[in-house]
């Protein structure tokens, strides 16, 4: 019987602890799940509250407009029509105005666009020509010392060319009345000079090689090899000389007539004979100019080079007898080839002459014609001309000038 009770008491509590659960768990929901619902009544409530007090305000705003209107018709009645108008062009103005604004603002914003995609485009041209120009420097760099490197070889060059003309000290003991204007174009010359005394005789060369620079000088070392090989004791003829440099610029060039090579150079060479008194003069393509008593006169040269060429003259020589006081020129055709004056034309041979005979007119001694002719060929080459262009030195120079 106890065990009856027992279990009645047991399911009792167990009864009255689902109950108290449950009870809790119900508060608990309708607390979980009212809150919004709540919140939103209360949201629901103030906006009816609002609402109506919004209604009485709009009513109020309502009645004002419509007094206010009802005296503005009162006292235009006069006027209604005109008043309507213009409250309808102000209607219409107002519209196209808008609608202009509205139409500017769209061809604003297109323009904009425009500009963005415009400038976005202008921005990696930049970056672009900004790449170009390191790429261009950094070549600019890189050509400036190959440039530097050359420049210094061809200086260096220039040392070797100049060691192997002969020097002032010779020329002085040779020649003491005498100039020599030398004048390279590119640093080295492809015009050299040459000269020997072998016994009573001196040998006097003025070469003009092709081209110039460091073509020309290759050539006017070839030139000057050849001198020292065929002029001998044995050989002092001058024709004869040129005629041996031909052969030995054909052989050494492997010039024949089928050959495209026409290197070579021109040469106006002098074998003076101290003794007696006489000179004997063959040119290739360069003169003899001699100054006697103011009379400039000319000895001509074969037109031939020395090298290949298509009608192959020999060379001939011209004896002279010197008298005391005559001047000699030999030279290459640079200084009367030079561009330059108010026209731009060529010096010229003419003006050669007369500067010749004019210089020694105002008795200039020679060595101090050496800046003469280099004060000249400065002007004539830096004269303002038409085209407005700086004339540059078109070929190499060299004139000598010497008394015996």
């Amino acid at each position: 019987m106890f065990a009856f009770f027992e279990n009645i008491y047991f399911y009792a509590v167990l009864l009255i602890v689902l109950s108290v659960f449950s009870v809790f768990m119900f508060w608990f929901l309708k607390r979980k799940f009212n809150k919004p619902t709540e919140k939103y009544s209360k949201l629901e409530k103030k906006h009816l509250e609002l609402k109506k007090d919004s209604e009485k305000e709009i009513n109020r705003l309502n009645y004002i407009l419509t007094d206010y209107k009802r005296k503005l018709e009162n006292m235009n009645c006069d006027k209604t029509n005109d008043s309507e108008s213009l409250a309808q062009n102000k209607n219409i103005d107002t519209q196209l105005q808008l609608k202009s604004l509205i139409s500017e603002k769209e061809e604003l914003e297109i323009e904009k666009e425009k500009f963005t995609e415009k400038n976005k485009k202008l921005w990696q041209q930049s970056l672009a020509i900004h790449k170009e120009k390191e790429r261009i420097d950094k070549l600019k760099k890189e050509i400036e010392r190959r440039h530097n490197e050359v420049t210094d070889s061809i200086k260096y060059a220039q040392k070797i060319q100049t060691a192997l003309l002969p020097s002032k000290e010779i020329l002085n003991k040779k020649i003491p009345n005498y100039f020599i204007f030398w004048r390279p174009r590119d640093i080295v010359s492809g015009d050299f000079y040459w000269i020997r005394q072998i016994d009573d005789s001196l040998v006097i060369a003025a070469a003009d090689c092709t081209g110039h620079g460091v073509p020309g000088a290759f050539m006017s070392m070839l030139g000057i090899s050849f001198l020292n090989e065929t002029v001998k004791p044995n050989n002092l003829d001058a024709a004869q000389i040129l005629e041996n440099m031909r052969i030995l610029v054909k052989e050494s060039l492997s010039q024949s007539k089928e050959s495209t090579s026409k290197d070579g150079m021109d040469m106006a060479i002098c074998i003076v004979n101290l003794k007696n008194r006489k000179m004997q003069f063959s040119g290739a393509n360069n003169p003899l100019y001699m100054l006697r008593d103011g009379e400039l006169l000319v000895t001509k040269s074969v037109k031939n080079p020395i090298g290949i060429y298509a009608k192959e003259r020999n060379f001939e020589n011209t004896d002279i007898e010197f008298q005391e006081g005559d001047v000699f020129y030999i030279f290459s055709d640079g200084f009367a080839d030079q561009f330059g004056g108010k026209d731009n034309r060529k010096f010229g041979y003419t003006a050669l002459k007369n500067m010749i005979i004019e210089l020694n007119a105002q008795k200039i001694a020679l060595p101090e014609q050496a800046e003469k002719f280099e004060e000249a060929f400065v002007a004539w080459k830096d004269a303002e001309n038409g085209s407005g262009k700086i004339t540059k030195q078109v070929d190499d120079i060299l004139i000598i000038g010497f008394q015996l």
